[in-house]
C-alpha cells in the first residue's frame, strides 16, 4: 500500500511539474552598509551585544524592504510601464478590470498625477488596488514571487524576482532596487530633514519674536520721548542740580533783604514816620512807574525759567532799571521844594527800602517758580527712572530672545550642513541582469519528494490508524488490553471458503488459510485435553463472537480423538447451538464430499456442518457429540435451573461424557455467565479480533 502511494504520488508530481510554465528569475545584489558604513558605530564592549544589533538591524531592513510601501512603488511603475508601453507585460484579468469602475486611460492620467505622492485620495487608492490585482502587480501576487534575503552572516541583501517572462522579472529587479535606495535616501535624511525643518520654523519664529520686542521698545521710546535714559537723566539731574543751586542762592537773599527792610522801615519810621509813606505812595502810585516796574519783574521770572535770549533779557533789565532810577530821580527833583519834612537822609533810605522790596519780591517768586521746576525736573526724574526700569526688562527680554535667536540659527546652520552630508548606507554592488534561460523546475528532485513524503504520510496516517484502532490483531495486543491469558486463537476464513468438517481435518492439500484454520482448531483441543479439567463455560462480552461456531469446531476435533462430548445450550437469549439439534446440516454438493459449515453469529448460520455420519432419529449428525437444547426465552439460568440440582445432573454427565461444553450469553448485557459458573470446572472466553474493546467492556474484563 505505502509503495502504491509514493508511486502514484511520484507520477502525479511528474506530470504537474511538466505541466507548469517555465519561469526566469532574476537577481541583484545589495550592500546594506551595516558593516562597513562610516556613520554606524557598534559596541566594541560586548560581541553578543553586536551580533544582536547587527541581527536586529538586518532584520529592520528586509521588513522595510518588503512593507507595502515599498512594494507599491513598484507596483505603480509596473502599472505606468503596461498602460504607457505598447509591449505591456501583462494583460490585465477583464472581470477583476469590470470592478475598478475606471477606465485605464483615466487611471493612468490619476496615476501620472498622484505617483509620488503620499496623501493619495481613498478613490485612487481603490482604483489602484484594483488594478493592480487585475494586472498580478498586487502586493499578495508579486511578494509570491520577490525573495528578500540577506546572503549569511555577510553584509549583503540579494533581492530576486521569478515570472513568466524575463523581461518582467528584470525591470521588477531593476526597478525595485533603484526605487527601494531612493526610499531609503529619504528615510535617510528624514530625521535630518525634519531637524532643517523644526528649527527653521524655530528660527521664524524667534526672528518674529524678536522684531515684535524691537518695535515694541522703539514705539514706547517715541511715545515717552525717550531717545537715550541714561544721558536724559544725566542731563535732567544737572538742570535739578542748576536750579536747586539757583534757588539756594535766592533763598539766601530773602533773610538779609527782609532784615535790611526791617532796619529801613524803621529807620524811616522813626525820622519821618509823617510823610515818608505819602512819598512812597505817590511815587509807587505813577503809571509810568508802575509798569517800568512790572515789566523789570516779567523780565526777571523768563531769566529764571531760561526763557528767551539771556544777554537780550539782562541788557533790557539794566535799560528798564535806568529808566526807574531817571524816574525816582525827577520825582524826587520835583517834590524837592515841597514842604516835607523828608532830608535827602530820609529819601535814599525810602528809595533803598523800595529797592530792597523789589528784590525781595523778585527773590520770593524766584525761589517758587525754581521750586516749580524742581518739582517738574524730580517728577521726570522719577518717570525716566521707571521709563529705565521697563526698558531694562524689555531689553533683557530681548536679549534673551536674541540669544535664543542667535543658538537656533546656529543649530539650523549645522542641520543644514549635517542634512546635506548624509549618504546613504545602501548601493547596489550587483545589478540585475536580464535571463536568458528560465529556472529548472526540479522534475526530478519535486518527483523523488512527492514519492518520499506520499509514503512518509501513508505510513503516519496507516500508524495513527493502528494506534486509533481497539481491536485485537495480535496475541500480545490481547494481553495488553485485556490482562488474561491467551489459550488460542483462530484465523479469520472468508464465507464460503471453509469446506466440510470430515475433509478440512482429512485433507492432505487443503488451502495455506485452511491449514493454519486446522491445526489453530487442534491446538485448541489440545489445551483443553491438557487442562485436566472436564466441564467448561464458554462466554463473550458481545453478541456474535463466535462461541456456538468454535464449540461446534472443537467439539468436532475432539470426538476425532474418540472423546464423548456433551453441549449444553445456556444461552436462553440466543440458542443457536439448540437449532443444531433440530435441524440437519448435511447439503450434498456436486462432488459428493459433503456440504460446507455456516458461522452462526447472533444467531445466523455462516457454515454447513457436514458429518461423516448422520443419525436418523435426531438428525445430529456428530458422531460422539451430544446436544441439549432450550427453547429460548428471557429466564436466566438460575431461575431455570432453580430447584432441579443441576450440580448434581453435572455430575452425572461427567459419568458418560468426557467433556461438556456450556454457553452463556453476552457478558455485557446478561448475568448468565455469573450464574452458571459455579457448575463448570473452567471458562473460556471467546473475543473477535474485529470487534473493538472499549469502556463497555470493561466490567467484563474485570470480572474474567
Amino acid at each position: 500500500m505505502i509503495l502504491s502511494v509514493m508511486l502514484i504520488a511520484g507520477i502525479a508530481a511528474w506530470y504537474f511539474v511538466g505541466k507548469l510554465p517555465p519561469t526566469y528569475k532574476s537577481s541583484a545584489m545589495i550592500s546594506a552598509g551595516i558593516f562597513e558604513f562610516k556613520g554606524l558605530t557598534l559596541p566594541k564592549e560586548n560581541v553578543f551585544i553586536q551580533q544582536y544589533e547587527i541581527d536586529a538591524r538586518f532584520n529592520q531592513l528586509i521588513k522595510d524592504m518588503t512593507s507595502r510601501k515599498s512594494i507599491r512603488r513598484v507596483t505603480n511603475r509596473l502599472l505606468e510601464h503596461d498602460l504607457r508601453d505598447t509591449n505591456p507585460f501583462r494583460q490585465p484579468n477583464e472581470e477583476l478590470l469590470a470592478k475598478a469602475g475606471i477606465s485605464l486611460d483615466d487611471f493612468g492620467l490619476a496615476l501620472q498625477t498622484n505617483f509620488g505622492d503620499t496623501t493619495e485620495t481613498p478613490d485612487f487608492e481603490n482604483y489602484n488596488r484594483v488594478i493592480a490585482e487585475a494586472f498580478g502587480y498586487d502586493y499578495e501576487t508579486l511578494m509570491k514571487h520577490l525573495t528578500v534575503r540577506r546572503e549569511g552572516d555577510t553584509d549583503y541583501v540579494t533581492v530576486a524576482f521569478e515570472s513568466e517572462s524575463p523581461e518582467l522579472s528584470h525591470f521588477v529587479v531593476q526597478t525595485y532596487c533603484r526605487e527601494f535606495l531612493d526610499f531609503f535616501q529619504d528615510v535617510v535624511t528624514r530625521e535630518e530633514n525634519e531637524k532643517v525643518m523644526f528649527y527653521t520654523r524655530l528660527v521664524g519664529q524667534k526672528k518674529q519674536t524678536l522684531d515684535s520686542i524691537v518695535n515694541e521698545i522703539n514705539q514706547y521710546k517715541a511715545a515717552n520721548g525717550l531717545i537715550d535714559v541714561g544721558t536724559q537723566s544725566e542731563s535732567v539731574i544737572g538742570a535739578i542740580q542748576n536750579y536747586e543751586d539757583k534757588r539756594e542762592k535766592e533763598y539766601q537773599k530773602i533773610p538779609a533783604l527782609r532784615a535790611a527792610i526791617s532796619i529801613l522801615e524803621d529807620r524811616i519810621l522813626r525820622y519821618n514816620r509823617s510823610f515818608s509813606a505819602a512819598y512812597a505812595e505817590d511815587l509807587y502810585g505813577r503809571e509810568d512807574f508802575y509798569e517800568i516796574d512790572q515789566e523789570i519783574k516779567k523780565l526777571r521770572e523768563q531769566l529764571q525759567r531760561g526763557v528767551g535770549n539771556t544777554t537780550s533779557i539782562q541788557e533790557k533789565i539794566k535799560k528798564l532799571e535806568s529808566q526807574k532810577a531817571e524816574l525816582i530821580a525827577q520825582y524826587a527833583k520835583a517834590n524837592i521844594h515841597n514842604d516835607h519834612p523828608i532830608h535827602d537822609q530820609v529819601k535814599q533810605w525810602i528809595r533803598e527800602k523800595t529797592e530792597k522790596e523789589i528784590e525781595l519780591e523778585f527773590a520770593l517768586k524766584s525761589v517758587a517758580s525754581y521750586d516749580r521746576e524742581l518739582g517738574g525736573l524730580n517728577a521726570r526724574v522719577g518717570k525716566l527712572q521707571r521709563d529705565d526700569a521697563k526698558l531694562a526688562n524689555m531689553e533683557k527680554f530681548r536679549e534673551t530672545i536674541e540669544k535664543q535667536y542667535r543658538e537656533n540659527l546656529s543649530e539650523l546652520e549645522k542641520a543644514k550642513l549635517i542634512a546635506e552630508s548624509v549618504e546613504n548606507p545602501l548601493s547596489v554592488i550587483e545589478e540585475a541582469e536580464m535571463p536568458e534561460k528560465p529556472e529548472s523546475n526540479h522534475r526530478a528532485i519535486i518527483t523523488a519528494f512527492s514519492g518520499v513524503a506520499g509514503g512518509t504520510l501513508a505510513s503516519i496516517f496507516i500508524f495513527i490508524l493502528a494506534l486509533m484502532d481497539t481491536t485485537i490483531q495480535s496475541p500480545s495486543r490481547f494481553y495488553q488490553k485485556t490482562r488474561l491469558p491467551l489459550t488460542g486463537y483462530v484465523n479469520k476464513i472468508k464465507s464460503g471458503q471453509v469446506p466440510d468438517l470430515h475433509y478440512l481435518f482429512h485433507s492432505e492439500n487443503p488451502k495455506k488459510e485452511l491449514v493454519h484454520f486446522r491445526e489453530a482448531i487442534r491446538k485448541l483441543r489440545s489445551m483443553v485435553e491438557s487442562s485436566g479439567k472436564r466441564s467448561f463455560l464458554f462466554v463473550s462480552p458481545k453478541d456474535g463472537e463466535g462461541k456456538s461456531f468454535l464449540i461446534v469446531l472443537l467439539a468436532y476435533a475432539m470426538s476425532l480423538n474418540n472423546r464423548r462430548i456433551l453441549i449444553i445450550d445456556t444461552n436462553f437469549r440466543n440458542n443457536t447451538l439448540s437449532e443444531y439439534k433440530n435441524t440437519p446440516f448435511w447439503t450434498q454438493t456436486g462432488d459428493g464430499r459433503g456440504g460446507l459449515i455456516k458461522n452462526w453469529i447472533g444467531g445466523k448460520k455462516q457454515a454447513n456442518m457436514p458429518p461423516p455420519e448422520r443419525d436418523p432419529d435426531t438428525g445430529w449428525s456428530l458422531r460422539n457429540v451430544d446436544i441439549i437444547g432450550n427453547k429460548n426465552g428471557n429466564q436466566s439460568p438460575s431461575e431455570v435451573l432453580a430447584g432441579k440440582d443441576f450440580d448434581r445432573v453435572m455430575r452425572n454427565y461427567s459419568t458418560r461424557y468426557d467433556y461438556i461444553f456450556l454457553e452463556a450469553a453476552s457478558m455485557n448485557q446478561y448475568s448468565d455467565a455469573m450464574e452458571l459458573l459455579p457448575f463448570v470446572d473452567k471458562l473460556i472466553g471467546v473475543f473477535s479480533a474485529e470487534r473493538p474493546l472499549g469502556e463497555a467492556d470493561k466490567e467484563t474484563l474485570e470480572y474474567l
